[in-house]
This record gives C-alpha cells, structure tokens and sequence, in this order.
C-alpha cells in the first residue's frame, strides 16, 4: 500500500505484526555470529512495541540477537535500536522482546544474529526467488529498493553501532515487529 507520504509499503496497523517477505518459507540453520539484515517498508511513521524470530529447532543455550538498523541508500546503515537476546531453545516457537521503537515511514532493517551455544538455531527463512530478486551489494548500494538480505560474519556480542555487510545471501530470517 501506498501511505500518505507516497512510499510503499506496509500500512501499519496498532497491535497487528508485520515481516518480512520473500519468495518461498522454509528452515535454515544459522551460522553463529553472523548478522543477518532483512528489509521492511513501512508506509507511513509508526511506533513498534515487539520484535521476534521464528524457531523452527532450538538450541540449548541458544539465543538471537535482536535489532533494528536505518537506511543506507539501500544497505542497512546506522544502529537505531539493540533489541537483545531472545532464548532460541524451543522448537516452533516465537520468542519476541518487548521494546518502544519509533520508525519512520520508509525502509528500516531487521538484524538477527545466532549466539550463545555451540552451534546456531534453526530458523524459519524466507528465500529469495522471482518476487524477491537477489541483489549484489554493489546494486544494492545504488539506491535500488533493497529486496536481498545481507550478512556479515563478526557479531560476537552487541550489535555494532554501523552495520557493515559482506556479502548477499540467499535466505533471511523471519522478524517479525509489532506496532504499538
């Protein structure tokens, strides 16, 4: 949908969850330490009040790392917000944290970044396909919509002030926010 400031995408709504997309739905295991950034467009300005991932097999002492990253002509740029660790260790489930996060209307990134035990969770993903194409970080940094998810391999702890992503990849995690 298009908002009252002329951008596409989604019209949020109080108390409803939104994620992000992509072509196909399926389970990835994530590398441990490696941020993965997924794009979400809102249309207009919103206050977000939950953020979550979806577990399709945990781990013990696994958790994931939580955060919301600005625009950067279409690469994630400057750390808003670090949402936390959410425990990754129950199958299908979607642990979430509570937060109060304006965003505005526009592109913000959703970080996820598997910590914690000996080998990352699995997560639901989305796949990149025909509705989503796959994007080089050379294109992406060109001011396209950002319609890839990107990684990088060096989050051990906090999130870092300014994303840096290394490369594209094929699958992004499920994060799903909530508007207040």
């Amino acid at each position: 949908a298009t908002g009252a400031s002329g951008i596409m995408g989604w019209l949020p709504y109080s108390g409803l969850y939104y994620t992000n997309f992509g072509a196909t739905r399926t389970a990835a295991v994530m590398a441990l330490n490696a941020a993965l950034y997924v794009p979400i467009t809102f249309a207009s300005a919103c206050t977000l009040s939950r953020i979550g991932v979806n577990i399709s097999t945990g781990q013990a002492s696994g958790v994931v790392r939580l955060g919301i990253y600005s625009d950067s002509n279409g690469l994630p740029g400057s750390l808003i917000v670090d949402c936390g660790t959410v425990a990754a260790v129950t199958n299908g489930t979607f642990p979430e944290a509570t937060i109060s996060q304006a965003v505005s209307a526009g592109t913000t990134w959703l970080a996820a970044v598997a910590q914690g035990s000996a080998t990352g969770a699995s997560l639901r993903v989305y796949s990149v396909g025909a509705f989503v194409p796959s994007l080089t970080l050379a294109t992406a940094a060109t001011g396209n919509p950002p319609a890839c998810f990107l990684e990088s391999t060096t989050v051990s702890a906090g999130l870092p002030a300014t994303a840096s992503p290394t490369s594209t990849t094929t699958q992004g995690p499920v994060i799903g926010v909530k508007v207040a």
